[in-house]
């Protein structure tokens, strides 16, 4: 066996506000032919009423791996014969990244395995919206693996949900054959759900009714949360997280404009890339009062923030709303000239003046 391996994770430009889907991600961005189906992804996302987000709205039959199904497979490690160590080693050495569970101080929390070395194992994490590698040696991984083996032994039902996410314990590898372009349509249709975003209802199995909100609705939704619920910590440091990945969404559609631009005659308005810039920028700064709010508890911060609450709900209006005209616009251009070349295959006399 190899006394060391690493595989590649892209450190920027990824997705730093949940966990599982950065690992994922950073894994497949480390390849850039995988750049199609991200640019198709995470624009939009879903808040609850207690100010919790989502890129994706969990479907209890397909699961989280769902949405990944075209870009990569997964197995679980099932295999006890061997110990965990050595599985988690023969699953790299064949270019799968690991996830497993991990006992963090009682809370139980899952991990990416990217390399081993002689003396412990490389893992790739978040923390303070960045990514992060780190090392941990085998004892310390194994003492932590196994504690969290034992909480679930005592507590199964209250972690049911980690077996969506084959852990605890299980590897993914990127599908090679991947090859596509970005599938245009399913930006104009992100673009347009943006912009006309309302409160969506979800029903659990229990029947149970949770409202959602996503696009234009988040920023009406947070000013609300924050007039009625500035002085609680925890819905103030919720709402600041959501401010996080609202800035990482906005950066995402800056990223896409400029990737599209570059592959795709899109025929942008000449302001788009300024007003996402400025998009991006207020967001920062709604986000920065209320972390100054926070420290110094003066009220005046709120205010500021509410009035920038207000501005990035009509910037967002308008931007969303042009993103969907110039992405409609290339779409039915596309499908006239596909009409036009398939006719003129089939009949190219009468095609051809068509063109004229």
């Amino acid at each position: 066996m190899h006394t060391e391996k690493m595989l590649p994770v892209k450190m920027t430009g990824g997705i730093y506000s949940e966990c599982w889907h950065s690992y994922i991600v950073a894994a497949l961005l480390s390849d850039d032919k995988f750049l199609p189906w991200f640019v198709e992804r995470f624009m939009d996302f879903y808040v609850s009423e207690d100010c919790v987000g989502w890129y994706h709205i969990q479907n209890v039959i397909s699961g989280p791996y769902y949405e990944y199904e075209e870009v990569i497979d997964y197995q679980e490690i099932r295999d006890f014969s061997i110990n965990p160590i050595q599985a988690i080693q023969e699953a790299i050495i064949r270019n799968r990244y690991v996830i497993s569970v991990y006992n963090f101080g009682g809370v139980l929390h899952e991990i990416m395995i990217i390399g081993y070395d002689a003396v412990g194992f490389r893992t790739y994490s978040i923390g303070l919206s960045r990514a992060v590698q780190d090392h941990i040696s085998y004892e310390t991984f194994l003492q932590n693996f196994t504690s969290a083996l034992e909480i679930l032994e005592k507590n199964s039902k209250e972690y049911k949900y980690i077996y969506k996410f084959h852990m605890p314990l299980s590897s993914f590898g990127l599908k090679l054959e991947f090859h596509r372009a970005v599938r245009l349509e399913r930006l104009e249709g992100t673009f347009y759900e943006l912009h006309a975003a309302q409160k969506t209802i979800k029903v659990n199995k229990e029947g149970e009714q949770t409202a959602l909100y996503h696009g234009t609705s988040i920023l009406d939704f947070l000013i609300r949360k924050l007039q009625d619920e500035f002085e609680n910590n925890e819905s103030l440091a919720r709402i600041i997280r959501i401010l996080f990945k609202l800035w990482e969404t906005s950066e995402g559609l800056r990223f896409r404009v400029d990737y599209c631009t570059q592959r795709y005659a899109i025929d942008w308005e000449e302001t788009l890339p300024d007003d996402l810039k400025r998009l991006c920028d207020t967001v920062n700064l709604a986000k920065s009062y209320l972390i100054k709010y926070q420290m110094t508890r003066h009220k005046r911060l709120v205010s500021q923030a509410t009035k920038k609450f207000l501005e990035i709900r009509d910037l967002e209006e308008t931007v969303f709303w042009r993103l969907f005209v110039a992405m409609e616009h290339t779409l039915l251009q596309n499908i006239k000239k596909d009409a036009v070349d398939l006719l003129h295959a089939i009949h190219p006399d009468e095609a051809n003046t068509r063109l004229h």
